[in-house]
């Protein structure tokens, strides 16, 4: 769960490391919902952060990190990464800003 500042919605990130959100297996993935005081959870995602393409399995989502401190970013990990070298791991900046 993500604050908002007051006044502002606050947002629910949803790690789904196993997941096939951008449709390589276990790519991993994010989905964002956004909250509202007056209109409550949205049904649909307000963001869906895909997993790497050219790496099945590199768990996307697996660890998060957001806060209203953190300046609008969402850190997400995906341990197994094979961005740098062979499941070294990653961390990504996503941006939250709309």
């Amino acid at each position: 769960m993500i604050p908002g500042a007051p006044g502002e919605p606050g947002l629910l990130a949803v790690g789904v490391p196993g997941g096939d959100l951008g449709g390589t297996p276990g790519s991993g993935g994010v989905v964002v919902y956004r909250y509202d005081a007056a209109r409550g959870w949205s049904d649909l995602p307000a963001m869906v952060v895909v997993g790497d393409s050219r790496a099945p399995g590199s768990q996307l989502g697996a660890g998060l990190f957001g806060s209203d401190d953190a300046g609008g970013l969402l850190l997400v990990g995906a341990p197994t990464s094979g961005e740098i070298g062979p499941e070294q791991g990653a961390v990504y900046a996503v941006s939250l800003e709309e």
